[in-house]
């Protein structure tokens, strides 16, 4: 992800997923040792506004998830599903009950 900012004292969340050997920092065109606390990168201020690139690989994995009763396997980039089966039928909008035209308890008096 590309950011143009002018940097100061900062953090940006990482995903839990990415093994911190894997990111890579750049400030402009200058490749910068990352620093971590925690899954939070941590970022050094200049005050001048730049470039901030923050590159890491992302996870395919490819899971079986129970949902509702029925197993669906689920593919997965990153922290999106970019495919699972078998496919979902849409189900049709709820549609509106009619207004009740009788009282649900008879009436107090």
């Amino acid at each position: 992800r590309l950011l143009r900012l002018a940097l100061r004292r900062d953090r940006v969340r990482i995903p839990v997923w990415v093994a911190s050997a894997t990111v890579e920092v750049l400030v402009g065109a200058e490749s910068v040792e990352p620093r971590f606390m925690g899954s939070y990168l941590l970022i050094a201020g200049t005050g001048v506004a730049q470039n901030l690139t923050v590159r890491f690989p992302l996870r395919k994995e490819h899971t079986v998830e129970t949902i509702v009763g029925q197993p669906f396997t689920i593919d997965w980039r990153g922290d999106q599903i970019v495919a699972m089966s078998p496919p979902v039928k849409p189900t049709p909008p709820m549609v509106a009950l009619p207004p009740v035209s009788i009282p649900m308890f008879p009436r107090c008096e």
